[in-house]
């Protein structure tokens, strides 16, 4: 009677337990056993976990006010998060570019090239716009475009000239202008060299190849973009497991879903882009000692790192992960720009400070020549090709509108972007299965590198009061949106 008791019991092992009590009374009578079926599980917890950024600006979104979200390692593993990264810079100045003008009513129409010997068997090319969601139904815009042809250095006593093939769809363009210049520093702005072909303007053909030359061009200067990357290979395992999550492309299916507002973007890689993903990309290896790393590191506390972005609802999340942070902070440490008084000022619609708009690299720039014309997302392999191959304008040349998906960057944007150039065409993927996976990723990191991974925007609903992602609250994802790693904490 009125027996209060307590008692502590442990040592339960997880599954399902029948727990039985019986009351005694004072004359020593015995109750009815009383039976209470209950399952065990013991309380899990997950230690270490990977900083992330988002580009849809602070708040929202999220519950913690910073523009920020954690993934435990856990979780990484539990759901095979895709990681992608190219490599920083290193001190990367163009030193030839050709410039050039062509009038078409629909740019998609034409593939452009320019090379070094007979166009019709050269000795070294490189085309133009090599995407595979190109530039869509548009006109090219009224101004020159560039090319960076660095890696086509040294011409000695050599041809050069630009090629388009113009497909056969009854509209036909001109190719306006062409030139190569020659730079011994190309921030001056001033050529050692420029060479200009006579044979402008000239007609372009449907369904056939037309060209202008440059003849006799000797330059001795040698190419400082490194193309030893160019032979890569995924193992069949690796690339099945990549086509499981992210999926293929499916012609005339918009990737830019739209959740509370904010876009998302991801594009899956096409058929064709699988084929060339398996035989270009390199498998993420780890560097060096890892029982050297650090703790934690959080590379957006850096003076280099730029403020969080807001890409409104335009599908332009690949373009802020690989572009507006990625290359940005690249740029900034390879150029020491001290970028810790940039701010995100005015929200949804907003920019970066003014006064640092110089320094921060423009998704558009990116975004407008890999959608195919429309806002219906895009996909890493074509992002991070236009990096390693044109380079990235600065936002002040080519500021961000959330409403123009489509217009392509002016002269002076084409000119600034081959200094903001990828140092190589390097492009490597990680497949996050185990604790290895996981210590490789953490050493990429503390290399300096950022890496872009592969989320579901629909689970930031699920976050965590602190904004954690963990093996409960982040299952069975679609991967609809592209994230930025940032750094680490093993304490998590």
């Amino acid at each position: 009677n009125d027996l209060n008791t307590s008692y502590t019991w442990s040592g339960y092992s997880e599954g399902a337990h029948v727990f039985e009590v019986r009351a005694q009374d004072s004359d020593g009578a015995y109750s009815n056993v009383i039976s209470w079926n209950f399952t065990y599980n013991a309380a899990s917890q997950e230690t270490g976990g990977f900083k992330v950024a988002n580009s849809w600006g602070i708040g929202g979104w999220e519950n913690v006010p910073d523009g920020f979200l954690y993934i435990t390692y856990e979780a990484m593993k539990q759901n095979k998060v895709l990681c992608f990264v190219v490599d920083p810079k290193d001190n990367y100045e163009p030193r030839a570019i050709a410039i050039f003008k062509i009038s078409h009513l629909v740019r998609d129409d034409c593939s452009v090239y320019v090379g070094v010997g007979n166009p019709s068997s050269p000795s070294r090319e490189k085309r133009f716009d090599d995407y595979y969601q190109r530039s869509g139904p548009h006109p090219y815009p009224d101004n020159k475009m560039v090319l960076d042809i660095t890696e086509l250095l040294p011409f000695n006593n050599e041809t050069l000239y630009l090629k388009v093939y113009d497909t056969n769809t009854g509209s036909t363009g001109t190719i306006e202008f062409f030139s190569v210049e020659i730079y011994d520093n190309y921030p001056s702005g001033i050529p050692s060299s420029v060479f200009t072909s006579t044979q402008t303007p000239k007609n372009t053909v449907n369904n056939s190849y037309v060209n202008v030359q440059i003849p006799g061009v000797t330059v001795s200067a040698a190419s400082n973009y490194d193309l030893s990357s160019n032979d890569g290979g995924l193992s069949k395992r690796l690339l099945e497991g990549m086509k499981e999550t992210m999926g293929v492309y499916e012609e005339g299916r918009g990737y830019n879903e739209i959740i509370n507002g904010y876009g998302t973007g991801l594009r899956p890689p096409s058929v064709e882009e699988w084929e060339e993903i398996a035989n270009s990309w390199y498998e993420m290896e780890a560097f060096g000692l890892q029982e050297t790393l650090p703790v934690s590191l959080d590379h957006s506390s850096s003076i280099h790192f730029p403020p969080i972005g807001n890409q409104g609802n335009e599908g332009s999340c690949v373009a802020f992960s690989v572009g507006y942070y990625t290359a940005t902070f690249y740029e900034a440490c390879d150029r020491n720009w001290d970028l810790s008084g940039a701010q995100w000022v005015g929200g949804y619609y907003g920019a970066p400070t003014a006064s640092y708009q110089d320094r921060i690299l423009s998704p558009d720039f990116i975004y407008h020549q890999i959608n195919d014309g429309y806002d219906q997302g895009s996909a890493y392999q074509d992002a991070m090709k236009l990096i390693s191959n044109t380079g990235v304008s600065s936002w002040k040349e080519m500021p961000y509108n959330p409403n123009d998906s489509k217009t392509w960057p002016s002269e002076s944007a084409w000119r600034e972007a081959p200094r903001y150039r990828s140092r190589t065409n390097v492009m490597r993927v990680l497949m996050v299965e185990n604790d290895q996976d996981i210590q490789t990723l953490k050493s990429y990191i503390n290399a300096g590198y950022l890496v872009s991974i592969s989320v579901d925007a629909d689970k930031y609903a699920n976050l965590s009061p602190s904004d954690v992602w963990n093996s409960t609250n982040y299952t069975n994802p679609n991967t609809n949106h592209a994230n930025t790693i940032v750094g680490y904490d093993d304490h998590l």
